[in-house]
């Protein structure tokens, strides 16, 4: 029964995602962002024009490798469902990890300050759009299923909503930012739990639903919510709706990495258009400009500020992450494409950038560890991530590329 029941979930929503899918606006009038056009542009560099290649082939990559890791998300969710044992949810867990990783390492080159044209923000389809549906944070986690204290609080048992693909995207951000009910976090929510401690028996559509939440509310009307799931037809206990969420959840974040993808694609996407329209050296300053913003934005003033992942309490291999797209990005490895093909009769700016990824690799895991404490282990790393920045800064200034002072 539970199995035929997750065919036919994937069956509905794979045709539904399929025609999602289906962009009618791929093709609009090429356009570079504001902030790139008002700097001025870098003098000729003749190995520019290898480097403006490989940016457009990295973030196509990089969205790929993103999609592939949260397919196998899937595929581990689905064997979490049909057999919920800790097993499966370790498996699912660690897969999502590695699915959010994938995608953190994604955005050093898919932030290229590209103007998303007007029919997209007005259908709410620009990059911010679509990565406010994959990557928003802090989220409520009550807002999406129970948490200590209030055993049936959040989406999974509001039973007047049905949970549906269009109730999810329907309700993300509803009436707040934190109110996400889709993405990797609430994801990250539904695999862990309020305190890391979610257990498997939650994704048993054979649990009984009263003893969950006797089990999950210690309050005189754990009875009375009870006999409210007593009344339910078969299949809609919050077992079931919590069953449900999870995977539909995990093949919209598909879907939306699908929409990046597309626009990153080669020959036919957006994104790619317009860095293939552009100059070379143009385009060295646009991935200069994303990396400066990258880390000044995104890793100083919110991952090294905040719990970007609490509940699986790994925000430190968040920001581990973001740096290691940064290097694969600059320097990969494969030779004459990145900015070693640049700087290579720079020994001093290689030795600085070489040293910069060693330090923040061994400030992450103190930072991990705790050593010598949490705090001071986070602070080290935002003086290790400063002392990047300034490299690429450097770097910057000497190719010729002209930067925002503030980023």
């Amino acid at each position: 029964m539970a199995v035929r029941t997750l065919q036919r979930i994937m069956l509905s929503i794979g045709t539904a995602i399929l025609l999602a899918a289906c962009d009618t606006t791929e093709a609009p009038k090429v356009e570079l962002a504001p902030a790139l056009k008002q700097l001025e542009t870098p003098a000729q560099i003749p190995e520019a024009t290898l480097y403006a290649e490989h940016i457009s082939l990295s973030a196509y990559q990089a969205l790929t490798d993103a999609l592939e890791q949260a397919t196998e998300l899937e595929s581990r969710i689905v064997n979490l469902l049909e057999q919920p044992n800790d097993e499966n949810l370790h498996l699912a867990q660690d897969q999502w990890r590695s699915a959010y990783s994938s995608y953190l390492s994604s955005l050093a080159s898919t932030r290229i300050p590209v103007n998303d044209p007007p029919e997209w923000v007005q259908a709410n389809l620009s990059y911010r759009d679509v990565e406010a549906l994959l990557d928003s944070w802090p989220i409520e986690g009550g807002y999406i299923d129970y948490v200590p204290g209030y055993a049936l609080s959040g989406i999974v048992n509001d039973l007047t909503l049905t949970i549906s693909a269009e109730t999810l995207l329907d309700q993300h951000g509803f009436s707040d930012p934190s109110y996400a009910s889709v993405g990797y976090h609430p994801l990250e929510f539904m695999l862990w739990g309020e305190d890391g401690l979610r257990l498997a028996t939650d994704f048993d559509d054979k649990k009984d639903a009263r003893a969950d939440v006797t089990h999950n509310n210690s309050d005189d009307t754990a009875d009375s919510h009870a006999m409210e799931y007593q009344n339910l037809e078969d299949g809609a206990s919050n077992h079931q709706r919590r069953r449900n969420y999870l995977l539909l959840a995990s093949q919209l974040l598909q879907q939306h990495l699908q929409r990046l993808q597309r626009r990153w694609e080669p020959a036919n996407g957006y994104y790619a258009s317009v860095v293939q329209a552009t100059t070379a050296e143009k385009v060295l300053q646009a991935s200069l400009l994303a990396g400066q913003n990258l880390l000044r934005n995104e890793v100083l003033q919110r991952r090294l500020t905040d719990y970007s992942s609490p509940y699986s309490q790994s925000t430190p291999a968040d920001v581990a992450a973001v740096i290691n797209g940064l290097k694969q990005l600059y320097f990969p490895a494969t030779e004459g494409s990145g900015l070693n093909m640049l700087l290579g009769d720079h020994a001093d700016l290689m030795a600085n950038w070489n040293s910069s990824w060693d330090n923040i690799d061994t400030c992450v895991v103190q930072w991990h560890d705790h050593l010598p404490n949490e705090d001071e282990a986070r602070q080290l790393c935002r003086q290790r991530v400063i002392e990047l920045m300034a490299v690429l800064e450097r770097s910057a200034r000497t190719l010729g590329v002209k930067l925002p002072a503030n980023g």
